[in-house]
């Protein structure tokens, strides 16, 4: 009964540090969106570089399984951020390529692309929001924190959601460049990756 209560009590403190912060999430955010805003327009083609080549290897790689026989033409091109990067203070963006039998398929091609050109700020926000917390709750444990950063890191996967939407043309010009077979029904998807998705493209 004592073990059940005190973990019921570490529930919602959990909680209340993550109500407590929304606010402070919300506003810092915005802060940062301006900063990124004007670091993206800076550095918006090498970024654009850096995507590009590792879409370029994860098409390679599905064009090497098709020619032999392990993979069949590609229906989804699934962009999926990794929550699980936080946990190693990174943020990481899962590039596949996908045949009509989802992630059944008999050949894996997929790639890790770093997020590095968002990865300072996310950790400045960070430690503000450690900071902030630590003037209201004592003795943080280090699962709290880690908690703040994947709850936070919501804010910076629907960032990334937007710059991989507004790209969606000019990665359909890599596909076409890359000649590989893609189906009929063929799509981009952008969602947490083994989670729902939302449709960014789709051929039919």
């Amino acid at each position: 009964m004592g073990e059940t209560k005190r973990m019921s009590k570490l529930i919602n403190r959990e909680e209340d540090i993550l109500l407590y912060l929304q606010p402070y999430m919300e506003e810092r955010f915005q802060s940062a969106c301006q900063i990124l805003q004007k670091d993206i327009e800076k550095q918006g083609a090498d970024i654009w570089e850096q995507l590009k080549n590792a879409v370029h290897e994860v098409l390679k790689l599905s064009k090497e399984a098709q020619n032999r026989q392990q993979k069949g033409a590609i229906q989804y091109l699934v962009f999926s951020f990794l929550k699980s990067g936080i946990y190693m203070d990174k943020l990481l963006l899962h590039l596949e390529c996908l045949d009509d039998s989802f992630y059944l398929e008999q050949q894996e091609t997929s790639k890790i692309f770093e997020l590095s050109f968002l990865q300072k700020q996310f950790m400045e926000d960070l430690t503000f929001l450690h900071k902030t917390i630590q003037r209201k709750f004592i003795r943080l444990k280090k699962y709290e924190l880690m908690e703040i950063g994947i709850k936070y890191a919501d804010f910076y996967n629907s960032l990334i959601f937007k710059m991989i939407n507004s790209l969606f043309s000019l990665l359909m010009q890599e596909i076409k460049k890359n000649n590989i077979s893609v189906t009929d029904h063929f799509k981009i998807l952008y969602g947490e990756y083994l989670e729902n998705a939302t449709v960014i493209y789709s051929k039919e």
